[in-house]
């Protein structure tokens, strides 16, 4: 008994054949009736990606606020320790940049 033989280029399978020439056709029939519908998943992919990419900007935003208020508290504070009221100063301005960094990232 000889082997049915399929090779994907020149569809020499018979069986393999039908199925291509059949799932063409309903691929042509759907894609026809369906294009809006299809068009509009599309849009609201785009949608949905544009939005992550939103909400992962605000999130870093956020974090970087975070490190900001963070690092400047520590410079505010050894700098009131050592006297240093220049560090304290650069510290509380970092500070103060972090949290409206936060806030603009909510």
């Amino acid at each position: 008994m000889a082997k049915a033989r399929c090779v994907w280029g020149e569809l020499q399978c018979n069986r393999f054949t039908l199925v291509s020439r059949v799932g063409a056709e309903w691929r042509r029939l759907v894609l026809k009736g369906m294009g809006p519908i299809i068009r509009l998943a599309e849009a609201v992919t785009e949608v949905d990606i544009i939005q992550a990419e939103i909400t992962a900007a605000k999130a870093k935003g956020y974090g970087e606020g975070i490190a900001d208020r963070a690092e400047g508290k520590l410079d505010s504070v050894t700098g009131a320790i050592k006297g240093d009221k220049q560090q304290q100063a650069s510290g509380n301005a970092q500070q103060d940049k972090g949290i409206v960094q936060q806030n603009l990232n909510k």
